[in-house]
């Protein structure tokens, strides 16, 4: 059997002799057993750090992505709010002016009909009138007659 020696940190040496301490073996058995653990360990754990890794860059890449197209998503819904504001405003003045317009239909209606009922009114007076000058002809032609059997 071949020795081995290296130089180790305090910080270092202050861990080995805990774990030294805690399974009751000397530092040589433990330096012995790390040192055959890191040289059987198997390359799958490598291998599967290396596939963890490129799934997330490719998880990372699909967020990216997913960001940026949720990004151009907000700006083209910012854009059609903003869009629809104007739309509102553009209602609200158009519904402005209907109502002004609604109103000048009424004051228009009730003058119209008022004007009917003054022309109703105008009718029934020129009835009457019509009805006394038919009772005034009627008794001239009357007194007519009765001039010209006196005369």
């Amino acid at each position: 059997m071949t020795r081995v020696c290296a130089p180790v940190d305090d910080t270092v040496l202050a861990q080995i002799d805990k774990e030294v301490e805690e399974k009751g073996i000397s530092r040589a058995q433990w330096v012995n057993i790390a040192i055959s653990t890191y040289l059987t360990q198997d390359d799958t754990k490598l291998e599967q750090l290396k596939r963890d890794l490129t799934q997330a860059v490719s998880d990372r890449e699909q967020t990216w992505r997913e960001s940026t197209q949720l990004r151009q998503e907000k700006e083209h819904l910012s854009a059609e709010l903003e869009h629809s504001r104007h739309k509102v405003v553009s209602l609200e003045a158009s519904v402005a002016d209907i109502e002004r317009h609604k109103e000048e239909h009424r004051r228009h209606i009730e003058e119209l009909e008022r004007l009917k009922v003054t022309y109703e009114k105008t009718l029934e007076a020129m009835k009457l009138k019509d009805d006394e000058i038919s009772f005034l002809r009627g008794h001239v032609s009357q007194l007519t007659q009765s001039i010209g059997q006196l005369a």
